[in-house]
């Protein structure tokens, strides 16, 4: 009878094994599949991102050749990228959740 408990036991154990195998199988492939876009509030600028943040597509409004400030206009693309790559990463952080450990409660006693 004994060896019938170790046989359930390592069936169940292989079965948990399998799950989680296929589950982060998932994973992966969702994680390819991450994209990201944001919109400056002007309007002017948007920027694709991928999972890991890299500038995916970047498309510049004909608008923008109507001021000559170079800077602010590399200052609004960056910060485009940036809002993509957050929402990027928040979208992981969702992906990844079942993973994830529960959060503990912050109180104290």
């Amino acid at each position: 009878m004994r060896d019938r408990k170790r046989a359930s036991t390592a069936e169940e154990a292989w079965s948990d094994y399998e799950i989680l195998r296929q589950d982060l199988i998932t994973l992966r492939e969702g994680i390819k599949e991450v994209r990201e876009a944001a919109t400056s509030p002007d309007g002017l600028v948007t920027a694709t991102v991928g999972s890991r943040g890299e500038l995916l597509d970047l498309s510049l409004d004909p608008r923008i050749y109507r001021t000559t400030d170079s800077a602010a206009l590399a200052e609004t693309i960056k910060a485009t990228v940036k809002a993509a790559a957050g929402a990027a990463s928040a979208q992981m952080i969702e992906l990844a959740r079942p993973f994830l450990p529960a959060p503990t409660s912050g109180g104290s006693a």
